[in-house]
């Protein structure tokens, strides 16, 4: 599971059990969302770029969404409504006819029966949705250039970013289990990223379950977090991934964390936070490189909606 937050249109049942000792238990992610149930979702994601001898640029979009489940005879359909997408640079609102364009827009994602997402449908409606906010003939040079469809494989990219290692998983409370997988760099290349997932339960009256994972490109750096985790540990499970730096980057890093608390009221995550910082100099065909860093904060909350509480309570 990669920095960035939980998608609108799923939700996960925890299922837990006693795993032959008191101080331990097996957690297995199970999905199983209610048939009909509502849900309000909010995605918050921050990108900061420092850069030597230029402005820092800061970047933070919010989408709000609602999410209706569908049980279908195989998988669901999660039908999501976009209620209003924004972005700020630097504090200033960015005003966007695509981002009016995309507010009441309707998607359907489709999981199968695991949970995992099989595809979305609906940004076709993209372009026409622009049309209509736009005079006729700037609607008609905008639309040209808008690709609905690197936005629609962002979105599934995204989904899977978050979703992707949590539908049938299964996780010992307590027990550090270590990872590797290869890492998309943002100016191009990818590298191994390390990793250690904790799943832990929290002792506040909530008696939610927490799963942090923390993640480097460094394994010294990030076997000497745990106790339990050795570099050797965490070289093994890369099993032959290779770094693929393009000329003209070096001394890349990548380092971060994922805190997810998973409730088992019905919509398991109730909220996850993402960090991830990467640190390179880029060459300059004259003069010194360029020191680059690069932060990414991502929030995702998500509630049953107020409508579906209420309809319930008056039951």
């Amino acid at each position: 599971m990669t920095p960035r937050l939980l998608h609108p249109g799923t939700c996960l049942v925890l299922a837990s059990w006693l795993a032959g000792t008191l101080s331990a238990e097996t957690v297995e992610l199970l999905y199983a969302p209610s048939d009909g149930a509502v849900f309000d979702v909010s995605e918050t994601t921050e990108r900061q770029v420092v850069a030597t001898n230029r402005d820092t640029v800061t970047d933070s979009r919010t989408r709000l969404s609602r999410v209706r489940v569908e049980r279908l005879e195989e998988g669901f359909s999660n039908r999501t409504t976009i209620l209003s997408v924004t972005l700020l640079r630097n504090g200033s609102n960015v005003s966007s006819p695509v981002f009016s364009a995309m507010s009441n827009l309707e998607l359907d994602y489709r999981l199968d029966d695991e949970g995992n997402l099989v595809g979305i449908t609906g940004y076709d409606q993209l372009p026409a949705a622009t049309r209509a906010t736009l005079p006729e003939s700037l609607a008609k040079t905008l639309t040209g250039l808008l690709d609905y469809t690197s936005i629609q494989r962002a979105e599934e990219n995204a989904y899977r970013r978050i979703y992707g290692a949590l539908p049938g998983r299964s996780l010992e409370t307590g027990v550090a289990v270590a990872s590797a997988a290869m890492h998309v760099l943002p100016f191009g290349g990818s590298l191994p990223l390390y990793a250690v997932d904790i799943l832990e339960r929290r002792t506040d009256a909530a008696e939610t379950l927490k799963l942090t994972r923390r993640y480097h490109t460094d394994p010294v750096a990030l076997a000497g977090e745990f106790e339990a985790i050795a570099e050797s540990d965490l070289l093994a499970t890369a099993n032959g991934l290779q770094t693929m730096v393009p000329e003209g980057q070096s001394g890349v890093s990548v380092q971060g964390s994922v805190e997810t608390l998973l409730d088992s009221d019905g919509l398991l995550v109730a909220s996850q936070t993402a960090t991830l910082e990467y640190n390179l100099s880029l060459s300059q065909s004259s003069g010194d490189p360029v020191e680059v860093q690069v932060r990414e904060t991502g929030r995702f909350s998500v509630k049953a909606a107020e409508n579906q509480i209420a309809s319930q309570s008056g039951e």
